[in-house]
């Protein structure tokens, strides 16, 4: 459970709350200067994040998102490059990604 001191910290900070204690930042996220599908992708990847705020989604998961979004593989692999390039994401390990913190977090 977040901590309200906490929590007007981080709001103050311009984070706001999401689903399961996840803070995200949309001003921060703005700045990255990416748009449609990088944003669905990076709202996917911050979906399947853990406390570490490192997503990870299996094969499954990401097959799913695939066929919702009616995108190739290829296609969702170039929109993660562009986050990569954004400083959004950094690849930790095969379909493992770090979020950076300035744009979401666990605020827990």
């Amino acid at each position: 459970m977040i901590h309200i001191q906490l929590l007007h910290k981080l709001i103050n900070e311009g984070f706001i709350l999401m689903l399961d204690s996840v803070l995200i930042s949309p001003e921060n996220i703005l700045k990255t200067n990416v748009n449609g599908m990088c944003y669905k992708i990076f709202h996917f990847m911050i979906f399947h994040m853990n406390e570490e705020n490192v997503s990870y989604f299996g094969v499954n998961a990401k097959k799913r998102f695939l066929e919702e979004a009616e995108i190739k593989n290829q296609t969702f692999n170039n929109y993660v490059s562009k986050l990569i390039a954004a400083d959004m994401i950094k690849r930790v390990g095969r379909q493992e990604f770090l979020i950076n913190p300035k744009l979401a977090r666990h605020g827990g």
